[in-house]
This record gives structure tokens, C-alpha cells and sequence, in this order.
């Protein structure tokens, strides 16, 4: 099924890697270490809000120390005095940039090997920051990648063109031979079809848009993969 492609890009959060335990836990952890209480799942749910709300506005995806400055704040707003929010955010900013607030997903080590036996270039594609090299490099996972692309660093987010004209540039790859792999219908998927790339969607978030593969995960990707 995907003989034609040369180099491979994989979004990082929801496909390689997932919070662990889970933002709410993480984030009512440390707002407990200031005093401050609240169950995980409220954090949860108005964490999703702040994030939908930030990423939707001027930032447009682009998730640099401010942008999460801003999500933090509003996650908080009412739960945190606001003389205790700069400690706040600078405990979770080093948090999530340490191996043990993330868990690998099932199957990253096995596609990646398997692409990189077939000689394949790979790549990230993120909307994120500079602590995303220092996180693959803690997780042992930099070596696989010959290229990072990150928001932060391109001044754009995905579903952005220019997202994925750095990462096609970068890697030397016409659109035919390229494939992005990542978990979110808009982000990754619409942006990949756009720039005229194969789009693999792993998970169920959304609808399936037309033109791009699903699979259940990474495990069912690599078996199709061979």
C-alpha cells in the first residue's frame, strides 16, 4: 500500500507519546504542591477548553512557552492564587519535559524500526516546543529522526503549508513520497492531504477525511507496513 514512500513524519502527542498519568492528574498534582486543590477530571475538562481555546486563536497552533503560559492560566483561572501562578507554570514547564510524564504508545519502537530497515527518512512534525529534543533525547528516541520540525521553531502550526513545506525541504521529498502519521483529523491529516501527502490517522478522533488511511494504532500500522 504505501511502496511509493521515501520519508515518513509522525506527530509526537497522541501518536508516539501520551501523558502519564493523564494532564488532569498531572496538573491537580501540582496545583496541590500550592495549596491549591481540585479534582483531576475538573483540571481535565478545563484544560481541553483552554487548550481548544488557545490553539484557536492568533497562536494558530503555535505552542511556544507563552502559548502554554496562556493555557496554564486559564486551566487555573479561580483554582490558583495569582501570586503563586509564575511557580505554577514553571513547575509543570520542566514536568512535561522529563521521561516520566509520558509513556510510549504501543508499537513506537516496532514501526520505527521497521521504516528505518526499509531505509526510509523519518521525521517529527509537532506542534511544540524546544523541550520536545530534550524529551526524545531522554526517551531514546532522537536517533530514529533525521529531521524536527516544530511549531514553536517554523512560527507556524499544522495545519499550516508552511509546516509541512519545511519538513518536505528538510527531508528532500516530492509530495508523492511523503506520508505524515498523526491522531487529529484537522491538524494532521487535513494538513497533510493539503500539501499533497499520504495521511495515515491512527485512533478515532473525528471523521475519517477522504483521501487519508486509519488504522487503530501503530501495531496495526507496522503489520500493514510488513
Amino acid at each position: 500500500m504505501f511502496s511509493h514512500i521515501r520519508a515518513v513524519t509522525f506527530d509526537v502527542a497522541g501518536t508516539l507519546l501520551a501523558p502519564q498519568p493523564s494532564v488532569g492528574e498531572l496538573y491537580a498534582a501540582a496545583l496541590a504542591n500550592f495549596g491549591g486543590r481540585a479534582e483531576p477530571a475538573e483540571v481535565q475538562a478545563r484544560f481541553v477548553r483552554a487548550f481548544k481555546q488557545v490553539n484557536a486563536g492568533p497562536r494558530g497552533g503555535i505552542l511556544n512557552r507563552s502559548g502554554w503560559r496562556e493555557i496554564v492560566e486559564l486551566t487555573f483561572e479561580g483554582l490558583c492564587p495569582p501570586e503563586k501562578l509564575d511557580a505554577l507554570f514553571d513547575e509543570l514547564w520542566e514536568s512535561f519535559a522529563r521521561p516520566a510524564s509520558w509513556r510510549l504508545l504501543p508499537g513506537v519502537h516496532t514501526i520505527l524500526d521497521r521504516l528505518k530497515a526499509r531505509g526510509l527518512k523519518l521525521g517529527i512534525l509537532s506542534n511544540n516546543d524546544e523541550r520536545l529534543r530534550r524529551l526524545l533525547t531522554a526517551l531514546e528516541l532522537d536517533g530514529y529522526f533525521d529531521t524536527l520540525v516544530l511549531s514553536a521553531e517554523v512560527g507556524a502550526g499544522k495545519p499550516s503549508p508552511a509546516m509541512f513545506a519545511t519538513a518536505q525541504e528538510r527531508l528532500g521529498e516530492s509530495p508523492e513520497h511523503l506520508m505524515h502519521i498523526g491522531d487529529t483529523p484537522h491538524e494532521d491529516i487535513a494538513g497533510a492531504l493539503a500539501a499533497g501527502w499520504t495521511a495515515v490517522q491512527v485512533g478515532h478522533r473525528g471523521e475519517l477525511l477522504p483521501g487519508a488511511h486509519r488504522f487503530d494504532g501503530l501495531p496495526e500500522l507496522a503489520d500493514c507496513l510488513g
